[in-house]
């Protein structure tokens, strides 16, 4: 933990690639991110490992199952042939950038192709992929979000100039993919640096109640209490909850004191101006990878107090800010290992199950007491935890 620290205050790339001169300490780097605490093997789970005699540096064999591994086995980054420094400052032009970075766009400033930089997007939003118990708690806002294009520029391609005559159901009877987004509401006093309300999205089949209150109870926990605004169908999927407020929209009613669904509308604007703006287009199968990084770098901010110099008179304002990338990192992997991902025949990429740990945030498990007082902290062996 403490040579993490040595990374702590990064504000530029240029001051990453500073700080991060070679593969040697991108390599160390990656490995203090993915073993925090105590190195273990991604396979049996054992802590008792040792590095391989005469071998590479970074190779490390496990006592128990006897099998080889790296810092990337069973990882996103696993079978990588690119250099570990290279995926390092993909991650962190992705997690400073306000609303994403292209492929196209990751590729130039990397020096790499296209497709490598789209293969490590989306390494990196698999990392980004929250685990599926983890529910939002506390006061909880709520909204639906339709993405797409107009569906009559659609039809115009598709069958030209008399595309524009064909009808076009507005809103909920439109074919566009639909998302329901959970935004966990911050504090609106603050006295010292807190982190931002989480945010979480999934993809729903349909806007009525009976599609949405399934989802809905994936994502937020029965004992949170709700806000949004008056759309019925959000109404009556929240029923189950503590409590369920609303604002009528209707009735030009944006907030009603503390109540109100502005943070998750504001969300989904952000998600609309990326959609524009950094990619133009999602393709189905992997829209909801899109979201999920958005969710997360929403979620990875702090709410601080900062002076204002405004028209000569000075104030004091909330304002959000990202949390130190280097912070960001370590949430990005605390749960790596067992992620992999492997490009799939019709060119597409695919997270492979099969090596997923029954035991998640194996890197941010707080540190267990050991008997000899000059052994470093580290988490319990999970060797319990995992059916082998």
């Amino acid at each position: 933990m403490a040579w993490i620290e040595r990374f702590s205050g990064i504000r530029s790339l240029e001051e990453f690639r500073r700080r991060v001169p070679d593969e040697e300490t991108a390599r160390q780097l990656l490995e203090a991110l993915v073993w925090p605490y105590r190195r273990f093997c991604p396979r049996c789970r054992r802590t008792d490992t040792r590095a391989v005699p005469g071998a590479r540096a970074g190779l490390y064999e496990c006592r128990r199952c006897r099998r080889q591994f790296t810092a990337t086995t069973r990882t996103p980054l696993h079978g990588t042939k690119l250099p570990i420094r290279r995926w390092l400052e993909a991650i962190y032009l992705t997690l400073m950038s306000s609303k994403g970075v292209s492929s196209v766009v990751l590729a130039r400033q990397l020096g790499i192709g296209q497709s490598s930089a789209w293969k490590i997007a989306h390494a990196i939003r698999l990392l980004m992929r929250p685990p599926a118990e983890d529910q939002l708690i506390g006061t909880v806002e709520v909204d639906s979000l339709t993405i797409g294009g107009d569906p009559k520029k659609r039809n115009i391609r598709r069958y030209g100039a008399t595309g524009r005559l064909i009808y076009n159901a507005p809103g909920r009877g439109s074919e566009n993919p639909t998302t329901l987004i959970a935004v966990e509401k911050g504090t609106d006093k603050v006295d010292e640096p807190t982190r931002a309300g989480r945010v979480r999205a999934a993809p729903l089949d349909g806007l009525s109640a009976k599609k949405i209150e399934p989802v809905l109870a994936g994502l937020v926990a029965k004992k949170a209490a709700l806000h949004s605004d008056d759309d019925q169908a959000l109404k009556n999927a929240g029923a189950g909850f503590a409590s369920h407020e609303t604002v009528v929209h209707s009735k030009h009613e944006y907030a009603r004191g503390p109540v109100h669904a502005n943070t998750a509308e504001g969300f989904n604007n952000t998600i609309r101006r990326a959609y524009i703006g950094v990619w133009h287009y999602w393709s189905p199968q992997h829209g909801q990878r899109y979201i999920e990084e958005l969710a997360f770098r929403a979620g990875q901010r702090q709410v601080v107090r900062k002076k204002r110099t405004i028209r000569g008179k000075s104030k004091t304002r909330l304002v959000s800010e990202p949390i130190p990338v280097i912070e960001q990192m370590r949430v990005l992997f605390a749960d790596a290992v067992g992620r992999e991902m492997r490009r799939t025949k019709v060119r597409g990429v695919a997270e492979i199950g099969r090596s997923r740990p029954a035991y998640s945030g194996t890197n941010l498990a707080p540190a267990a007491p050991v008997k000899a007082p000059a052994a470093p902290a580290s988490p319990p062996d999970l060797d319990d935890h995992i059916p082998f």
